[in-house]
């Protein structure tokens, strides 16, 4: 599942390098889910909450939160719920590279969304309080962004 999958980007590209998935994309947006379901009508599209997800436990193999956390008030229920949803495991894409200080900065932007900068040593301290295990990967995109994927799984 992709949470806040905005106009779906993630499955035209899952569909583009020929990868068969079982594709379900959640948001908010009632014009983001539009846009979405236009570019692919076979999709499976739900509106929904990241803190209140509209799905049973273990419903997914893979959840798929992708520069989503940096835009929330705060991102512990969200990943909670994340957790709560996935079978297997979470996958969380950082944009905005987390921080090797002891504090979270916190911005909430005049457009009307936070732009946050989350402390790593309180981010992985949260994971472990919550009995997750994890693996954090760098990575680098094609235009040389730098951006930090965390993969969950419960133990």
């Amino acid at each position: 599942m992709d949470v806040a999958c905005g106009p779906a980007t993630e499955l035209t590209g899952y569909i583009k390098d020929g990868v068969d998935v079982s594709y379900t994309g959640l948001d908010l947006s009632s014009r983001m889910l539009e846009i979405a379901r236009s570019r692919h009508i076979n999709g499976h599209f739900v509106m929904g909450d990241v803190i209140k997800m509209p799905f049973n436990n273990n419903t997914f193999d893979i959840v798929l939160l992708k520069h989503l956390l940096e835009h929330l008030p705060e991102y512990r229920k969200a990943v909670i719920e994340a957790l709560r949803v996935a079978e297997g495991q979470v996958i969380i894409n950082f944009f905005h590279k987390l921080l090797p200080i002891p504090f979270d900065i916190t911005i909430f932007d005049r457009r009307g969304f936070y732009n946050n900068w989350y402390s790593r040593s309180r981010f992985e301290e949260f994971l472990k309080s919550i009995g997750v295990t994890y693996q954090m990967y760098p990575t680098l995109g094609d235009v040389k962004q730098t951006a930090e994927v965390y993969i969950l799984e419960r133990r």
